[in-house]
C-alpha cells in the first residue's frame, strides 16, 4: 500500500496539471484577497480580513477537487493501466486509500501556501489589533474537510469516467450538488459557514467525515467485482 501511495504522490508531482493547479489556485486566492473589484477585498474595504477569502473558496476547492481526482481512476483507464492495479497484492480498500490518502497530500500541497497570506493580513492589521488566528485556522478546517470530502466524490465520478474530461464534468456535476444547496441543508454550505465563525461543532465535523466515508465505501463496493475477475 505504501509502494502505491509513493507511486501516486511522485505521479502527481511529475505531473503539470498539478503545478498549473497549484499556482492557479494561489493566483486565484491573491485575486479574490486583494484586487477583485467585483468583491469586497482587503484593499477596498481597507480591512485586514480573512473573510473575502472564505466568501469565494467552494468554488476553487471544488475545481481543484475535481482536477486532483481525476487521477485516480480515470487516468488509469485512459492509459490502460486500470487493469493491472488489481495484479498488485493488495485488497481493494487498499488500492483506494492509497490513491486517497495520495489526493489528500496532493490537496494540501495545493491549499496550504495560502496561509502565507496570514503574514500579509497581520502586517496590514492596524497598531494594536491581532487578527483572531483561531478563527483562521478553524476556517481553513473547515475549508480542508470540504476538499476532502470533494476529493471522494471526484474519486467515485472517476471510477465510472472512461477518460479524464468526463471524469472532471462528472466530478464537477457531483460535487456542484453538494455545493449549490440543490439537496438544501444537506448540502456543504451550511456546515461550512459554520467553520467560517471560527465554531468547532461536532455536527459540522461528522457531515464532512460522513460523505467521505459513505462515498469511499461505494467505491470500494464497486471496486471488489474487479478482484474478483
Amino acid at each position: 500500500m505504501y509502494s502505491l501511495f509513493v507511486k501516486e504522490i511522485r505521479s502527481f508531482m511529475s505531473s503539470r496539471l498539478a503545478l498549473a493547479v497549484a499556482i492557479g489556485f494561489q493566483l486565484l486566492s491573491v485575486w479574490f484577497l486583494w484586487l477583485s473589484p467585483y468583491s469586497n477585498t482587503i484593499v477596498s474595504a481597507g480591512v485586514a480580513d480573512w473573510y473575502p477569502f472564505l466568501a469565494w473558496i467552494p468554488l476553487p476547492v471544488l475545481l481543484v477537487s475535481a482536477l486532483l481526482s481525476l487521477h485516480a481512476f480515470a487516468e488509469e483507464k485512459q492509459q490502460g493501466t486500470f487493469e493491472s492495479l488489481f495484479s498488485l497484492p493488495l485488497a481493494p480498500v487498499q488500492i483506494l486509500l492509497a490513491k486517497y490518502y495520495a489526493g489528500i497530500l496532493c490537496l494540501l500541497f495545493v491549499l496550504l501556501p495560502s496561509l502565507f497570506q496570514l503574514v500579509l493580513i497581520a502586517y496590514l492589521a492596524m497598531p494594536g489589533v491581532s487578527p483572531d488566528f483561531a478563527v483562521f485556522i478553524i476556517s481553513f478546517a473547515g475549508i480542508f474537510l470540504c476538499a476532502s470530502s470533494f476529493m471522494a466524490l471526484g474519486m467515485f465520478a472517476s471510477l465510472y469516467a472512461k477518460n479524464i474530461w468526463i471524469s472532471f464534468l462528472l466530478g464537477l456535476l457531483l460535487m456542484g450538488i453538494f455545493a449549490q444547496d440543490v439537496i438544501g441543508s444537506w448540502g456543504v454550505n451550511p456546515h461550512l459557514l459554520s467553520f467560517n465563525r471560527g465554531v468547532l461543532d461536532i455536527e459540522d465535523i461528522l457531515y464532512f467525515l460522513n460523505i467521505i466515508m459513505i462515498t469511499l465505501l461505494l467505491i470500494t463496493f464497486k471496486l471488489k467485482p474487479k478482484v474478483v475477475k
